[in-house]
């Protein structure tokens, strides 16, 4: 692993529910700014997130480093606690098993190629933009805030994660990863 980057555990919440997708990643800054990416452009490969951020939107989300990790082998035995105890509700995979040093054979990917291209057509980059670009006034974005931040109790998930780790519950600003 890289000294300079960041590597461990995240989720990405829903602010609202604490609905969460839990993963691994040598590098989180990076990791997130890839889910983004996928999810802004409606082609993450969990669809039940994918369909949560289409509903709700991108501030109904939050992005949060878990647990900071060095060790690179242990990466995957950590994530799957994190999968077992929390039995997070956007992970399409209940065990943390990664593709990271697979080789894809060319029959493979020739046969991944249509449903790749199949996610990317017209119609469904129209009806992602038509349930994502919503133009919100400042009033109606601090009460959709207020009401996301009614349902969630901050300290039942914070003592989850403590006693799973048994390291502090750390939430990342946006700040200090802007995307």
């Amino acid at each position: 692993m890289k000294s300079d980057s960041t590597g461990g555990i995240y989720a990405i919440r829903r602010i609202r529910t604490g609905d969460m997708y839990i993963g691994s990643a040598r590098d989180i800054p990076q990791r997130f700014r890839e889910h983004r990416s996928a999810l802004s452009r409606g082609i993450h490969h969990s669809r039940y997130l994918q369909r949560a951020w289409n509903k709700y939107g991108s501030d109904a989300f939050e992005f949060v480093r878990l647990v900071v990790c060095e060790d690179e082998s242990a990466l995957f035995p950590l994530e799957q606690r994190f999968l077992d105890v929390l039995d997070p509700a956007y992970n399409l995979n209940p065990s943390a098993t990664g593709t990271r040093g697979l080789r894809w054979t060319t029959k493979q990917r020739e046969a991944l190629r249509p449903i790749r291209r199949a996610q990317a057509t017209k119609e469904v980059r129209k009806r992602i933009s038509e349930g994502v670009c919503r133009n919100l006034t400042g009033l109606e974005r601090i009460a959709r805030a207020k009401r996301a931040r009614a349902g969630w109790t901050k300290e039942s998930r914070r003592k989850q994660i403590e006693k799973l780790t048994g390291r502090r519950y750390v939430r990342v600003s946006s700040q200090e990863f802007p995307f």
